[in-house]
């Protein structure tokens, strides 16, 4: 008896393969096309794929977030030193798992213990949702002296605060969002 190669071997297995699958295909399977789906091993039936609409429709959404941020400075904050930058980062779960972050910094003002900084956040989200919620967190940074250079002394603070959330502003508006920190 001959034997085939493997080169053969594989060209009678594809014209197999395809041959009963054009038999298939034309005894059971419904004109235009195939049906995406599963095998269940369990149960041993296959399981059709259904289509997965997204729960709310996506808007555009543009505008910009004010963050006024009121500082009280306390004894631990370095008399003299650079002032405080505030920088806020914007976060938004959008439609049809679109995902933005934003964010925007400014260096604070300082009149004895207290001082101020406004960083505006502006924002263009094409998949906005509005079921979710708009999220954000404020640093305030400060540094002296510089670390890579070696020079002392060397002073380095970050606070986060991320505080509650607010609901996701109409389109065009401009939110503002006032904040008291302690520093």
């Amino acid at each position: 008896m001959r034997r085939f190669s493997t080169s053969k071997r594989a060209m009678f297995l594809a014209v197999a393969m395809i041959g009963s699958g054009l038999a298939t295909a034309s005894a059971g399977e419904p004109a235009g096309g195939s049906v995406l789906g599963r095998f269940d091993r369990v149960t041993g039936a296959f399981v059709p794929m259904t289509a997965v609409s997204s729960p709310e429709a996506a808007v555009a959404r543009s505008g910009a977030l004010r963050f006024v941020v009121s500082i009280t400075y306390t004894a631990a904050a370095p008399a003299g030193k650079p002032l405080p930058a505030c920088k806020v980062v914007v976060t938004h779960s959008g439609a049809g798992g679109y995902y933005y972050q934003e964010y925007a910094s400014t260096k604070a003002t300082r009149a004895g213990a207290t001082g101020t900084c406004t960083p505006v956040v502006r924002y263009f989200w094409p998949h906005a949702s509005t079921t979710d919620a708009v999220y954000y967190q404020v640093e305030l940074i400060t540094s002296t002296g510089d670390y890579a250079a070696g020079t002392l002394p060397y002073f380095h603070r970050t606070e986060i605060h991320a505080p509650a959330s607010f609901a996701l502003p109409a389109n065009g508006a401009t939110k503002t969002v006032n904040l008291a920190r302690r520093y």
